[in-house]
């Protein structure tokens, strides 16, 4: 079984008050509050090499405007998304990476997987390829006895992991959740797998 390290950025519908210069609460689209603008995966084989990535920048759809919190975090900007394909054309690229072999999704927390679905299912693309997942978060604290939710920075601090990209950037924090998938125990990630199909 291969493990697909999986990694979004995505971006969200935001209003910024006119007088007080802060971020409103809105009504967002309740199918997909949030917009998938970029993949990034590493696939590890069972034996937890690295044996190849994946990137794509997706043009928006919904929200077009980036958040602003987003494009200081991701150096992501509207020019960057612009000339890119949408997600259909690039969930088609990425599902043809991924293959057919059988394979599971390592995410750092849950809400990467469900993200995706909520993005298939706005964009009336079938997601069964989405069959089972490992959230890498989960395993991190139980290891460690720790109850709260611990970043992928911390955890990479954690284990003296060493940075040399960038966090919240796809590819690289697919890459370093690969690196700290590799600290934890194979038998306690394959026990934690969720199947969804």
């Amino acid at each position: 079984m291969d493990y697909i390290v999986l990694d979004f950025e995505f971006n969200s519908d935001f209003k910024i008050n006119d007088v007080t210069k802060k971020f409103e609460k809105i009504k967002r689209n309740l199918i997909m509050p949030q917009e998938i603008i970029e993949i990034g995966a590493v696939r590890l084989k069972d034996n937890y090499k690295t044996i190849d990535s994946f990137q794509t920048l997706i043009r928006p759809k919904l929200y077009k405007k980036l958040n602003p919190i987003l494009k200081r975090m991701t150096k992501i900007s509207n020019e960057d998304l612009n000339g890119t394909l949408g997600f259909k054309k690039c969930i088609k690229q990425f599902k043809e990476w991924i293959g057919t072999d059988d394979y599971v999704f390592c995410t750092w927390g849950n809400d990467d997987i469900f993200v995706l679905i909520c993005n298939c299912i706005f964009n009336n693309v079938n997601y069964n390829f989405i069959e089972k997942y490992v959230d890498l978060q989960y395993i991190h604290s139980i290891k460690n006895e720790n109850d709260i939710q611990v970043s992928l920075e911390d955890a990479v601090k954690h284990y003296n992991i060493k940075i040399n990209s960038k966090f919240h950037r796809a590819l690289n924090d697919a890459i370093y959740a690969s690196k700290v998938m590799k600290k934890l125990s194979k038998n306690e990630i394959n026990k934690q797998i969720v199947y969804l199909r």
